[in-house]
């Protein structure tokens, strides 16, 4: 079995290098690069290059134990079904349920999600369990990556319910979130986010609408400013919670943001997730100001702008920063992000994405939602 998965790894143009280290830590991991270096028989570089590939693609997480860095495979059931919806959604905004994403009509994509479907079969039953985040009391993530990681693991245990508060700019790793989410949402978890209007603009309003009424998600907008950080709880033990930036004087803190399992802690950012709950805007009245606001936003293009670059311009009220319209060439599509942010209808994100620029804001949404007469 290990022959036959290194072997599919190399037809999805993985080197062998690559693919011997992710079997050893599939079967054997934790390991430090030591123990990796002669358990593969490889070279250092090669080792240092396998391990750099392996993370990025989230396939591999870190731990760190008596200082020293330990690497493991993480949940291939749940790695190669991101890197199945990453190529997918490469082609086209989906919204089908994400382990059931329609056929694209590109050949090589195909043919590269049937092979990671196989080596997501087989590595899962090579898989000895293993999550950095259910082995520390406390434990602070050094990098972006590291810490996407360990609020996926801490997700992956939730059974009840999943609360968040997020604010721009956010963690990247969209698939990983989305596989994990839907699966214990599909369990029976409950998910309940708070975020800002950026969000909502730059994921699009039809995938936000999407979110809410084909997964239940109790979405609810705050202004940015209200949001002091964000954090995870998961069922009221895990806490992951980000560091703000800019030192604290006395804060002993390291790296981008700690996960706790630390009671108190857990207590009182739950009473602050309750306070900024009550204080949001649910997410179906703000699809519906936004909507409004596309609206005007679409007319006010149609004066300055070519039919098609009036489409692009809806597919990205849609879809947000997931849109893949036409199959235009990155010069086409700059000279309409050109013209488009001449016309004033388009700005960037914090992340560089191209969005929507609506001719609203969010004082002009809490006004709207406070003049909504009580019932």
């Amino acid at each position: 079995m290990p022959a036959q998965l290194i072997q599919l790894m190399q037809q999805f143009n993985f080197k062998r290098s690559v693919a011997l280290v992710y079997v050893r830590l599939l079967t054997d991991g934790p390991l430090a690069k030591p123990e990796l270096l002669k358990a593969t028989r490889q070279a250092p570089p090669h080792v240092d290059q396998a391990l750099q590939q392996l993370l990025c693609l989230r396939l591999i997480g870190t731990d760190h134990q008596r200082g020293r860095s330990l690497y493991y495979a993480t949940e291939p059931a749940l790695a190669w079904l991101a890197l199945v919806a990453d190529l997918v959604w490469s082609t086209g905004a989906a919204l089908g349920p994400i382990r059931n994403l329609p056929q694209t009509e590109d050949p090589q994509v195909e043919n590269l999600r049937l092979i990671c479907t196989e080596v997501s079969a087989l590595a899962q039953r090579l898989y000895k369990p293993q999550a950095a985040a259910l082995g520390h009391k406390e434990r602070d993530a050094e990098s972006r990556e590291e810490f996407a990681q360990l609020i996926c693991e801490s997700i992956g245990q939730a059974q009840q319910r999943i609360l968040a508060v997020s604010k721009s700019p956010r963690l990247p790793q969209v698939s990983s979130f989305w596989a994990v989410l839907t699966r214990q949402i599909e369990a029976g978890a409950h998910y309940q986010r708070v975020v800002d209007l950026d969000e909502v603009t730059d994921h699009g309003l039809t995938i936000v609408s999407r979110d809410m009424e084909a997964y239940n998600i109790d979405l609810r907008v705050l202004e940015q400013a209200r949001i002091r950080q964000k954090f995870y709880i998961v069922d009221n033990k895990f806490l992951a919670v980000f560091h703000q930036p800019g030192a604290v004087a006395g804060e002993a803190r390291k790296g981008v943001g700690r996960l706790t399992t630390q009671g108190q802690i857990i207590t009182r950012y739950r009473k602050r997730f309750e306070q900024y709950s009550a204080s949001a805007i649910p997410g179906r009245f703000v699809v519906a100001h936004m909507r409004a606001a596309a609206a005007r936003l679409l007319s006010q293009a149609r004066a300055s702008l070519l039919p098609i670059e009036v489409l692009w311009l809806e597919d990205l009220i849609e879809y947000g920063k997931f849109s893949k319209f036409e199959e235009w060439s990155k010069e086409r599509l700059a000279h309409a992000e050109q013209r488009a942010t001449a016309a004033g209808v388009v700005r960037h994100n914090t992340d560089g994405d191209i969005v929507p620029l609506y001719p609203t804001d969010e004082s002009t949404l809490r006004a709207a939602y406070a003049a909504v007469p009580l019932t």
